[in-house]
């Protein structure tokens, strides 16, 4: 008997190599399922690129559509006060002269805040202008130019003065604010004028040339004497109001307000 039959008990034994072929099937299995992984992960990947792709695209186009684009409404901004006197120094009077109530306003037509208060009570003060209850002294303050390095609030500003000398102040100062985070230029300035009103061949030359941009200038100089520091700013009857507080009011508060002075 054979040293290898003396060890096995008598008996031959075949080699004990099934633990490494198992080994190597489920080595070969676990790369098969990882492999499957990737595949699938990657699908996932580019099915998200696409997604993301074409949602980019989606917003391209619709920023191109839109961009730039001016609406008016010329039977809604229609007042009729006439032609203003704009002089530098002195504010743009918009409402009858010798209404009871005077309120004065600070703003600029890009600042969000006063887009905030037009939204809440331009509807409430314009109905008040008409029925002679007040008139509205107004300033335009070019903030944000300071804050982005641009021209558009001047030029605005120079356009609302040219429309109001034009007589259709009231609805083109209406139509900035129906125009959230636009950019001004002399082309959508003309744009807007043409959509709240009539205006006369002139106009055009009054925005191009910033013929009251003076006024602009000195409505800075009327915000340093009156202490005022922001836009919107708000004064009734000569008295400054608290913008935390206003904003807190209802529209019937706003109306009895002015009312009472």
């Amino acid at each position: 008997m054979s040293e290898a039959t003396r060890v096995n008990g008598g008996k031959r034994k075949p080699p004990k190599d099934g633990g490494s072929r198992n080994a190597r099937e489920r080595a070969a299995a676990a790369a098969r399922e990882n492999a499957r992984r990737k595949r699938r992960r990657n699908l996932g990947i580019l099915v998200l690129a696409v997604v993301v792709v074409v949602a980019a695209i989606g917003v391209g186009i619709g920023y191109a559509t839109n961009f730039g684009h001016v609406s008016g409404d010329k039977q809604a901004s229609a007042t009729g006060w006439g032609p203003v006197s704009v002089d530098s120094g002195k504010p743009i009077v918009l409402g009858n002269p010798d209404a009871k109530t005077t309120v004065t306003l600070f703003e600029d037509f890009r600042c969000p805040h006063c887009q905030e208060f037009e939204e809440k009570f331009g509807d409430t003060l314009s109905s008040l202008q008409k029925n002679n209850t007040i008139k509205i002294e107004l300033w335009i303050l070019p903030v944000i130019d300071a804050e982005d390095g641009t021209n558009e609030s001047v030029q605005a500003g120079n356009a609302f003065a040219c429309a109001a000398q034009d007589g259709f102040g009231q609805a083109m100062y209406q139509g900035f604010w129906k125009n959230p985070n636009q950019t001004w230029s002399t082309d959508s300035l003309v744009e807007l004028a043409n959509k709240v009103a009539d205006p006369p061949s002139s106009f055009k030359n009054c925005v191009t040339s910033m013929k009251h941009q003076d006024w602009v200038n000195s409505s800075q100089q009327a915000a340093s004497a009156a202490n005022v520091s922001g836009t919107p700013t708000m004064f009734i009857n000569g008295k400054v109001q608290d913008l935390t507080t206003v904003m807190n009011w209802t529209t019937q508060q706003m109306k009895d307000a002015v009312t009472k002075g």
